[in-house]
Parts: C-alpha cells; structure tokens; sequence
C-alpha cells in the first residue's frame, strides 16, 4: 500500500526566545492595532471596546486597555496581552505569535539555542509527531483498501459522510501484525521511537515490534491546534476491547486534552458553551448535524487539566450523556469537577436509552439543537434525580430524598439560590422549609462543615470594605447574607430599564440599599429624577465623575446578575422590600426595648411605645402582603 510522504518539520524544534526580544515587541506593538484587525472597537473613556472575538454576544463586553495593554471579557472573563490574544485568536503557540507580531513591528526574532538535555526532549518530540503524522496518512489511505469494505460499512449504517471523514481524521488499521510497523521503518523511523510513539509494541522475544493497532476503525486525537498525537481504535466484530486507545507518551497524556476541540473551536467561541459527550461518533454525528460545539472525554472522567483547556473557550458546559444508568453514573463525578471548576454546568439525558449520535440521526438536528436548549442547571438535575429515585409520597421516600438533596443544598455557596432551592424541595415534600434547613444543617454540623463554612464566611466579611451584618443577624434572618446580590439585580434592572424606577422607588424610598456604593448609586438616581432629568440619565450616569461610582456602573451594565429559575426583577424588588421591612421591625423592637431598660415610666415614654408599637403593627402587616412564601 503506498504511504505519503514524511511531513517536514511537523511540530518545530521549541527553541526559546531572549526575554528581551519579547519585551521589545510588546514595547512597540500597539494592543489596540493589533486587536482591531480582528474586532470593530470604539473609545469608551480610557479604554476601547468591541463584541468579544471568543464567545457570541449582542451587547459589547471585550474592553482593551491601551495603558496596561490587556484585554479583558467582561462576558466569558477572557484575558490577557497581546501575545496570548494572538495565540488564542490564531491557534498557535508562544513562539509563532512573537514571531508574528515581530514581523509587524520590524523585529527579528532569534531563538536562543537550546541546551543539550532540551534539544533532545525538542527532538524526540517532534520525532513523536512526525511518527503520528505519518500514521495518521497510512491509516487514511488504508481506509480504501478491499481489506476495509466493513470498516466504511460501518461509516455508512452510522451515517458519516466522506468530508467528515476527512475533517476528523478517520481511518483503517490493516489486520495483519507489522504493516504500519514497517511502514514506520521505510520512512526512517527506528524500533526504540515506533514503540515510545505507543503505535506500536515491543516483541516479547526482544526483537522487533508489531503493530498495536489492527483490523479497526481508526479515530485521530489531536491537540487543540489540529496536530494528531493518538489514536483511538473501534473493533468492527465481536472481539474485545471495543475501543482501545494510545497509551499516554511524552507527546500524549490523556487527562490534558479532549477529542474534537480542534474542530469545535470556533463553535464554543460563538456559541459561548460546549457540549460534552462520551463518544468520538457522538462528536463526530452532531457535528455533522451542525451542533458544532461539541467535544469528548476521551474515555475518562473529567480531569482539571481538561477543565482547564475548555476554560480558554468558554465558562459554560452541557454534559450530555447517555440515558443508561452506567452513562449516568461515569459522569457524576465530571459534572462535580467542572461546576468546582467555575463553569455553569447544566445536564442533558438523551431519551430513550439513547446515545447523542444515535438521538440525532433518528430524530434530527433541530430535535437535538431544541433537546440542547432545554439542559437542566446541574443543582436542578440532581435535586429531579433525587425525586425519581424515591416515592416522595411516603415517609420512606421523604427520607431518602432528604438524605439525598442535602449534600446538594449544602454545596450551594450563595444564600439566595440555596434559600430558593431549599423551599422549592420543601414545596415538592410537602414540609415546612424549616425542616429541610434544619436537615441540611445537621449534614453540616455531622461533616464538619458549619464550622469551616462559618470561618469562611467571617474572613470574607473582615476583607470587605463595605458594611456587613453581624453573625447573630445573619441568623435571624437567611436574606441578609444575600442582601447585597439583591440590591445588584434591582440596581440593574433599573439601569438597563429606566422605566422601573418609579417601582423601585415606591418599594424602597429613599434610603433603600444597605451597601454604600449601591446608596450612593441611588441617591443619584433619586436626585436626577427629582430634577426631572430621569429621561437624559443614561448620558449623565457614562459621564459620572467619580471612579468607584463608574467603576460599578461598569460592572453592572456589562454583567446582568446570576438569577436562579423563577426568579425575575419583580420577585427580587420585593424580597428586597421584604429585608428592609424587617430589618425596621428589628430596629423598632430594639428601640422599644431600650425605652423600657430606661425604666421610662412617664407620659412620654408610654406615648412614644405606642407610637412604635402602631408602628410595628404596620410593618408586620406589610411584611405579610410582600412575602412571596
């Protein structure tokens, strides 16, 4: 069978570049120049800004800085200078992007030799791609030999087309025991590199190599640039084991890369999130089907590494799996890490027992794009995992689905979102949520964690800035711990709509944010509607002379608040109604209790312990017609 030619220079020697080489390229390139090539960028005060380049958005959030020379997304948090732009832009590493940007600057870039113990790790491991370049050739070719007839069968009955054969890198491993083996030696290739390249495996006897790969369907793995550096290998009869992969080299290591990001790059970027499935097919069959952000894990759970590489492309991750309990239960532990990782992870179960390329060849892709649009918030599947896995409906049940919602409740950070969930399980029992608070606060005083949650929670508060709640008022009442993501929403919300202020300002008046830069913001706000000017505010707020003023008006029109489901704008101003109205409850049983400590006794004690008493009364009163629950 004939073989392509060696690749030349495949994966170049890395050689290093003088440091001051580097410094003087980012000396002389202008960020904003070289950025501009790739994004329509306007002036924005000190800065410039533009729809980010990495992620799809409608609404500019890519800010450039012309002074520190970096770019910073304000939507997907995408970062850096201008090297690592051009390396996450283009697809290439540090070398070829100072190379680039020299040229653009008129400097030449020398590479500093490097030591003997480099230049032999550069080398094996440009002689390691050379190797898969090479093997990724033969087994294309030998995808067309007679030999392979079941092997494009297989191709057909799955519906893979010949340009995704072509795009993914597919192939053919002949049958016999040393064709790619001796392929690899007529090009060059000695025994000690065919065996460190994992193709291939050293005879028992000592002598010699045979192929590790024979008679299946061959699939490429390759970094994230497009440069192959395994295989994995399907068997096309009954034999086992059904798939088998490259052994880790010191070209490859599983843990740090997924099948297909080369592909699906530029999908994640403008859609913002990826897909992850089990299989190469499953990537290979929804992209065919034009769901094109979709990778695999390579056979693992998910490492950090991995989470890591997909965190250059996006923050938010679909985990779809198979809708068996053994794909259910392989990738628990991925969602646990990715979600610890950062990302907004939700949950797609396939239908059926189905897997994702068998779902959409059989239902299509509008099927699959509108199952995909529907994936649960990872806290939301496990809680409905939870419910079907006991009868709610019998104290049993209950039990086991306490038991099992705990952890989870218990694992969510923010008060507000762990507040909703817990009364939205409470409503599905049929309990007071006090019961299930009570619950997870047991799990947390049994593990250990009330304790280092409630350490956490007083460092946090002594770096703050901004005035705090005590720890006894935190107890009292579970909003205040959240108080502050409430006054961020309504404070959103009427910058993105003008027209809510008059509600916000009927719900919270005057003095209605506890944070003093949110106050101020308000007072602000209050005094230009007080002028009549509420109508030109949006000009007035960009013009505001003030850093920290600016700095969270910034923030806060270029990043909505996280809502949790059910929430909205309306139910927010009204829990936040709710805090301030208890909060006066508090502050007028205080007052009340000082009048009687005073041991006030006359006319005007007892008249004013009226007056705060009616008081009372009509706060309570209207904390009952507020409350959502």
């Amino acid at each position: 069978m004939p073989l392509a030619k060696k690749p030349e220079g495949v994966w170049a020697m890395s050689e290093r570049i003088p440091d001051s080489v580097v410094e003087a390229i980012r000396s002389k390139v202008n960020i904003v120049d070289v950025i501009g090539d790739y994004v329509e960028l306007s002036k924005a005060g000190k800065n410039y800004k533009g729809l980010c380049p990495f992620h799809g958005e409608k609404t500019p959030s890519f800010n450039v800085n012309p002074e520190s020379q970096y770019y910073h997304c304000f939507g997907c948090h995408a970062g850096g200078d201008v090297f690592k732009f051009i390396m996450e832009r283009e697809a290439i590493d540090f070398t070829e992007a100072v190379r680039r940007l020299g040229s653009r600057v008129g400097i030449t870039v020398d590479l500093r030799p490097l030591n003997p113990n480099e230049q032999a790790e550069a080398k094996k491991k440009r002689r390691l791609a050379e190797i898969h370049t090479v093997a990724q050739r033969f087994f294309a070719e030998a995808l067309f030999i007679p030999e392979a007839a079941t092997a494009r069968a297989y191709l057909r009955r799955r519906g893979i087309t010949k340009p995704m054969v072509d795009l993914f890198g597919l192939g053919y491993s002949p049958a016999s025991w040393e064709t790619l083996y001796r392929a690899l030696k007529d090009q060059g290739f000695s025994d000690r590199e065919c065996i460190e390249s994992g193709l291939v495996i050293e005879s028992s006897r000592g002598e010699g190599a045979y192929d590790r790969f024979r008679g299946r369907l061959m699939f490429t793995i390759c970094d994230e640039h497009g440069r192959p550096m395994a295989f994995g290998g399907r068997v096309l009869d009954d034999s086992q084991p059904k798939y088998l992969n490259s052994p880790e080299t010191p070209l490859f290591r599983k843990g740090t890369h997924v099948y297909g990001l080369h592909v699906a790059r530029d999908g994640i970027l403008t859609s913002g999130k990826a897909i992850v499935v089990e299989g190469y097919t499953d990537v290979i069959g929804l992209y065919q089907h034009g769901i094109t952000n979709v990778v695999a894990s390579l056979g693992t759970a998910f490492t950090e590494e991995q989470a890591r590489l997909l965190r250059k492309h996006c923050q938010e991750i679909i985990v779809a799996f198979d809708g068996d309990a053994a794909g259910e239960a392989a990738t628990w532990r991925s969602m646990d890490l990715l979600a610890k990782q950062g990302f907004a992870v939700s949950v797609v179960t396939i239908p059926g027992g189905n897997d994702p390329d068998s779902f959409v060849r059989s239902r299509g892709s509008e099927a699959a794009k509108q199952l995909f649009s529907q994936a649960e918030p990872l806290v939301e599947f496990k809680i409905k995992s939870a419910f079907l896995a006991a009868d709610p409906r019998t104290i049993q049940g209950k039990v086991a689905i306490v038991e099992s919602v705990t952890p989870i409740l218990s694992n969510i950070d923010g008060a507000l979102e762990r507040s909703e969930y817990l009364r939205k399980v409470a409503r599905q029992l049929g309990v007071e949520p006090s019961v299930v608070q009570a619950e997870v606060r047991r799990f947390e005083e049994k593990t250990g964690k009330l304790s280092r949650t409630r350490n956490n929670t007083t460092q946090r508060r002594k770096n703050r800035t901004r005035p705090v709640f005590s720890q006894a008022r935190a107890e009292q009442n579970p909003l205040e711990d959240s108080v502050i993501w409430l006054e961020k929403v309504v404070l959103h919300g009427v910058l993105s709509d003008w027209s809510r202020f008059s509600q916000a300002y009927s719900a919270l008046g005057d003095a209605g944010f506890e944070d003093a830069l949110h106050q101020r913001l308000w007072r602000n706000l209050c005094q230009l509607a007080e002028e009549g000017k509420l109508a030109g505010v949006p000009n007035r707020i960009e013009r505001v002379n003030d850093g920290a003023l600016e700095a969270l008006i910034d923030d806060l029109n270029r990043s909505a608040p996280r809502l949790i489901p059910g929430q909205s704008f309306d139910s927010c101003l009204q829990r936040l109604k709710e805090f301030r109205l208890r909060q006066d409850v508090r502050d007028l049983a205080a007052r009340a209790g000082s009048l009687g400590d005073a041991g006030g006794s006359g006319a005007t004690a007892i008249s004013q312990l009226k007056t705060l008493l009616v008081r009372y009364k009509e706060l309570k009163d209207e904390i009952d017609r507020v409350c959502m629950y």
